[in-house]
């Protein structure tokens, strides 16, 4: 199912990459950075989409994204990112509403 378009024409499903919090098209420290100020400082005040930044596929915002996001970074634990990953795709659990203009859609 397809969430109503609002004014920022903001629709569920899609495409999308996972860990990238500022929807910018790449998977960075910044993301990590972007996410830690929305979550506790609430410096942005909005994400983009809320399914990029979800970068552990749980349905919800924390500080487990970060963590994995830097993992996946600089560690390589997790070796890849969940479902669509760094690549561009939908969200295949629980797409939530979402702008991203970094890929085709």
């Amino acid at each position: 199912p397809q969430a109503c378009a609002t004014t920022n024409d903001i629709q569920a499903g899609t495409q999308m990459k996972r860990g990238d919090s500022n929807a910018d098209g790449g998977v960075t420290l910044t993301d990590a950075v972007v996410l830690l100020g929305f979550l506790f400082l609430g410096n942005p005040t909005s994400l983009p989409c809320v399914d990029s930044a979800d970068a552990n596929d749980s349905g919800d915002l924390n500080l487990t994204d970060a963590v994995v996001a830097l993992g996946w970074l600089f560690l390589g634990n997790p070796t890849s990112l969940p479902a669509p990953g760094s690549s561009c795709g939908v969200d295949p659990t629980s797409p939530k509403p979402c702008t991203y203009t970094q890929c085709p859609n």
